[in-house]
């Protein structure tokens, strides 16, 4: 079971690499303007501002990349009437499913620094952190696998089943779980050697840059295409 899912997670993600290779203009004028403005934020030019119009820009990077490889829609990929709706709506449910999955984490935050502090260490408080810690970690792993198919159906503008999804996700979660994890191996392990042989400067900002909005771009477009392989597995 565990081989197969390992089998599919690398044929999608080769065919979304061969996907991104055809349409490489189109991923291209995608990408280009979060990729820049990532660069000016690394900078600290006009850094809140930049990291806004950034936020602004990766949100549209997702909703492009979704419609281009759901929908094959190849055009109005920075118009404000036609991508407001489906971009508020991706960036909503994200939120909802970034709240879900790290929302254990900042209770243990708080537990610790508010809490701990006023208890005396015994097997009970310890104990209660331990609950925090393994809970975060299940939210972290399972909570986007299990809800991620959310966002292509936000981006082109289906409904949406976000708790359903829980359930009928089932046989895609693994899949969903490998490809972040491989996509974002593969990226530390391009990227590694620019941090520790190059110094941190303008060559290597750009490098990195182009290497995460790149990686992310992939990331999305693997779950596009899982998305389409549900889907279908759901018209059966």
């Amino acid at each position: 079971m565990c081989y197969g899912t390992m089998m599919t997670t690398m044929q999608i993600i080769m065919s979304q690499l061969r996907h991104m290779n055809l349409n490489r203009d189109n991923y291209l004028l995608i990408c280009i303007p979060c990729f820049i403005v990532s660069i000016i934020v690394e900078y600290e030019l006009f850094i809140f501002l930049s990291l806004f119009i950034y936020f602004i820009l990766y949100y549209l990077v997702a909703v492009n990349v979704h419609r281009l490889v759901i929908l094959d829609e190849n055009k109005n990929y920075f118009s404000f009437g036609k991508r407001l709706k489906p971009t508020f709506s991706y960036f909503c449910y994200s939120l909802l499913i970034i709240i879900f999955s790290w929302g254990g984490w900042l209770l243990l935050s708080f537990y610790i620094i508010f809490i701990m502090d006023f208890l005396t260490p015994n097997i009970l408080s310890v104990g209660i952190m331990f609950i925090l810690i393994i809970f975060s970690f299940f939210c972290t792993i399972i909570v986007y696998p299990s809800l991620a198919l959310n966002l292509p159906l936000a981006s082109i503008g289906e409904k949406v089943h976000f708790f359903k999804m829980w359930k009928l996700s089932k046989g895609f979660k693994l899949t969903i779980f490998l490809q972040f994890i491989i996509i974002s191996l593969a990226y530390v392990i391009i990227a590694l050697p620019f941090f520790l042989f190059f110094p941190l400067g303008f060559f290597t900002n750009v490098v990195l840059s182009f290497l995460s909005v790149l990686s992310v771009a992939l990331t999305i477009s693997c779950l596009s295409k899982t998305y389409l392989l549900w889907k279908e597995k759901n018209r059966r």
